[in-house]
């Protein structure tokens, strides 16, 4: 590719990526003006401005790829995830159609994303700290980049494809536990119903300014299905200093006024039981694998055709895979949420990742485990099945060296094969037959017969000499 080809791809790689960007930070600007305009009568918001909006917007765009947003004693720091998650399928979704097709054109992606952050930057509150978000941006489409880059040149690496068969195993347990934790929070909202409805209550805001308070904590969603996964693990989940949330107890304290903070648990709550959703993600990922191997993928199930270290190293693989992402995750579904004793919000994230991984892990190993279990038996018939089949066959239990080698396989010195596995008698080919077939002779005073004449004709020639000399 000349330079001129290549610069114009180039432009048009940066122009596709910049408009995920910008389109996210549209919809923020509108839902902040939607905002302020259903509630600008309230008098807290007397002295606020459309341009107020603007700021406040530009700020939390920023939030979500990792800023931290200061107005005094008050800091915010916690990510909205469902933010930055969208603006990564988007940017995908651009520079696939684009074309990365080299190093250079992920670097153009990551730069389009890092200088759409400065721009923004310019439009938030003053005290905004916007040089991690311009780093977290960029570091989205770099990511987005190479996902769409699918010939890039990490598998031609010898180790990578180690990488791939655990991620066939990691990949569908991390897509369940993520179903469990949404799960988890809608079960918890719906349990928590009175006191949610108690905190919207205490706002007294309108219909439209409960809508807007809605959407905004429907931004976090994604993180309370980080901390629901981490309650059921058993890692505590901490919500301001000295109070902490866990499947195997609770220390309550002071919680913000936020609505969605009433689907915590209670007091003194314990449910131990959540600890089996984790286990019975596992089990469920490793029927997924084994469902695929069912129908003929033998790629999707590498159990099928290797041994037990084979096998255990794909699953340290899936569980290396597994702890980075979800430490990754609980990182960042913590940062502070306010001032004093809450500027330490979230989830442990190296507690949660290694507790979430040992559950899971143990459910997956289980019916892969099992299921090259009984393959390796079944290279010598060890079933009960088989041998049930063989007495009612037979009428009763098979006994002596001919039932040692049916339920073995092996040869015994003093036993008979049995029928089915005795050789087939094969028949004669035509070349043998003609081989075998007796051959005429002519002797003195007898006929003799025709080649092709067979030999059961010669007596009849032998009479007829008689009859002739007589």
């Amino acid at each position: 590719m000349e330079f001129s080809e290549r610069r114009d791809h180039w432009a048009a790689l940066a122009i596709a990526a910049v408009q995920p960007f910008l389109l996210t930070w549209l919809l923020m600007a509108l839902a902040s003006f939607g905002i302020y305009a259903a509630t600008a009568s309230a008098p807290a918001l007397s002295d606020c401005t459309w341009s107020d909006a603007l700021h406040v917007a530009s700020s939390f765009w920023l939030l979500a790829f990792g800023a931290t947003v200061c107005a005094g004693d008050l800091r915010i720091g916690l990510v909205p995830l469902a933010i930055p998650l969208f603006a990564l399928w988007l940017v995908y979704r651009a520079a696939r159609r684009a074309g990365v097709v080299e190093w250079g054109d992920v670097a153009v992606v990551a730069a389009t994303g890092a200088l759409s952050a400065c721009v923004v930057a310019f439009l938030a509150l003053p005290d905004t700290f916007w040089l991690s978000a311009v780093l977290g941006a960029g570091i989205v489409g770099a990511v987005a980049a190479l996902l769409a880059w699918r010939s890039w040149l990490i598998p031609s690496l010898a180790w990578w494809d180690r990488v791939e068969r655990g991620w066939r195993y990691a990949w569908p347990l991390l897509a369940l536990l993520a179903f469990a934790g949404l799960l988890l929070v809608f079960a918890a909202l719906s349990a928590g119903r009175g006191r949610v409805d108690a905190l919207y209550d205490a706002y007294a805001t309108s219909r439209s300014g409960t809508f807007g308070l809605t959407l905004v904590q429907l931004l976090f969603l994604p993180d309370l299905a980080v901390w629901a996964l981490s309650i059921a693990a058993g890692a505590p989940v901490r919500v301001g200093a000295g109070t902490s949330f866990s499947a195997f107890g609770t220390t309550a304290g002071t919680l913000p006024g936020l609505p969605f903070f009433g689907a915590l648990p209670e007091p003194g709550a314990r449910l131990p039981a959540l600890v089996a959703i984790p286990v019975l993600a596992g089990l469920a990922a490793g029927f997924i694998a084994m469902r695929r191997a069912a129908h003929g993928n033998e790629a999707a199930e590498p159990s099928r055709h290797c041994g037990p270290g084979t096998l255990a190293c794909d699953f340290g693989v899936a569980f290396g895979l597994v702890f980075a992402a979800l430490a990754l995750a609980g990182a960042l579904s913590s940062g502070p949420l306010g001032s004093g004793p809450m500027t330490d919000v979230g989830p442990n994230a190296p507690l949660m990742a290694l507790l979430l991984s040992l559950e899971t892990g143990l459910g997956l190993a289980i019916v892969p485990g099992v299921r090259w279990a009984k393959e390796k038996r079944g290279k010598v018939d060890w079933s009960f099945h088989a041998a049930r089949q063989r007495r009612s066959v037979s009428g009763g239990p098979e006994r002596g060296p001919v039932a040692e080698s049916r339920v073995t396989g092996l040869r015994h010195p003093g036993a008979v094969p049995p029928d089915s596995a005795r050789k087939p008698v094969r028949e004669p080919s035509r070349a043998a037959t003609a081989l075998a077939a007796p051959v005429p002779v002519s002797v003195s005073g007898t006929p003799a017969a025709a080649p092709e004449a067979h030999a059961g004709e010669l007596p009849r020639a032998w009479l007829s000499r008689i009859r002739d000399n007589s």
